[in-house]
């Protein structure tokens, strides 16, 4: 009984060894083209991808390095730059069509959305819909999706409005925010951070997204902002506003914001 034990304990570590040799040594950066003009054909914009790696970390880790979201195609204006994504899945999962993703990390992600003279967001206008490839519904029911957490750091997001004159330009950077049990048909909930006109981190959001058959919805928003971390000075040049009197400069104190529920339709 023994010697079986220690043949079934050898041939363990054996297969162990040998899928941890495999996945050192299995290149999947040779597939980034391929991968990259199947985003483009998605997203139809262009992206550009500087690596892709494949590691054991107590689960199989990939690891996206140096993604790029251009508006269009000369890209003059990056829509999404990241500096690495990375993603913990439990491979036996997939063998029950299951896919359990332990954590998602984003790496200095920064987002950049500008709204022209026409109240249209550059570089997602709207264009005739494709129909949808009926081929994936049976994949997305039969594919329960699972992920614990995924966390965003060194985060930063830039809003222009090019309907002012000079455009209106508002920043939220520093930002870090946790999304906790992400899945098809629960409430994913979201705890994040961030400056807003402020050296240091002033706003705090907190809340729920859910998917219903009319399109995500927000529910339970709460902003915290610190108006005593404001910078007076860079906010009155950013929200004209400020400049009409209205606040008086230094005010200090907090302002909450309470939202029950934000929907948002296929239209905006």
């Amino acid at each position: 009984m023994k010697k079986i034990l220690l043949i079934v304990l050898i041939l363990v570590l054996l297969g162990a060894a040998a899928a941890a040799l495999f996945i050192a040594s299995f290149d999947l950066d040779r597939y980034r083209p391929g991968i990259v003009r199947s985003l483009e054909e998605t997203l139809e914009k262009p992206v550009t991808l500087e690596k892709i790696t494949l590691a054991w970390r107590g689960g199989l880790a990939l690891t996206l390095q140096g993604l790029v979201i251009y508006s269009d195609s000369a890209k003059k204006q990056e829509l999404l730059r990241l500096k690495s994504a990375g993603a913990l899945m439990n491979p036996l999962a997939l063998l029950d069509r299951r896919l359990e993703i332990s954590s998602i990390f984003l790496t200095e992600p920064h987002l950049f959305l500008a709204r022209n003279a026409e109240g249209k967001i550059r570089g997602f206008e709207t264009k005739p819909k494709k129909k949808m490839n009926l081929n994936l519904i049976p994949l997305l029911a039969a594919v329960s999706l699972r992920i614990e957490k995924i966390k965003l750091e060194g985060g930063e997001i830039i809003f222009q409005d090019e309907g002012h004159e000079p455009p209106l330009e508002i920043r939220l950077t520093d930002l870090e925010a946790v999304l906790k049990n992400v899945a098809w048909n629960s409430p994913v909930q979201i705890k994040g951070s961030a400056s807003f006109l402020s050296p240091q981190r002033n706003l705090d959001l907190a809340g729920e997204i859910r998917m219903t058959p009319r399109g995500p919805a927000a529910e339970n928003v709460r902003l915290d902002l610190d108006l005593s971390a404001l910078d007076w000075e860079q906010a009155e040049r950013v929200l004209p506003f400020l400049r009409e009197g209205k606040f008086r400069k230094g005010t200090r104190g907090k302002f909450l914001l309470l939202v029950p529920e934000i929907r948002l339709s296929e239209e905006g």
